[in-house]
């Protein structure tokens, strides 16, 4: 099979069942819950294409603020959320603070 074929259904899965509404904690947001570009894709500006669609997406259908939870580590992850206009808030819905998640939200609708 062709690995790029394979890919591309993969961003397609984390798009449609990794982002959830929830009406825990302050009302009505959206969580990432995970997001990921193999490492030969990395460089190519997949993660800011699957992010801005992601964002799009979820502005579109009026979810007011979007949030996720991701390590202290992943730098490239921190830049990217960051270069979106993500800032740091305290730990959420089931999260507890620690020392290896950072917790990031964006407000969609002001």
């Amino acid at each position: 099979m062709n690995y790029k074929f394979l890919f591309f259904i993969s961003i397609i899965f984390l798009l449609s069942c990794n982002s959830k509404h929830s009406e825990l904690d302050s009302g009505l947001y959206a969580e990432i819950k995970s997001m990921f570009v193999d490492p030969n894709y990395r460089g190519k500006r997949i993660g800011d294409a699957l992010l801005v669609h992601m964002l799009g997406t979820m502005a579109d259908n009026s979810v007011p603020v979007v949030r996720l939870e991701t390590g202290t580590l992943l730098k490239s992850a921190l830049n990217l959320y960051r270069k979106h206009g993500f800032q740091y808030c305290d730990a959420f819905a089931h999260y507890t603070e620690n020392n290896y998640s950072v917790f990031m939200e964006k407000k969609l609708i002001i």
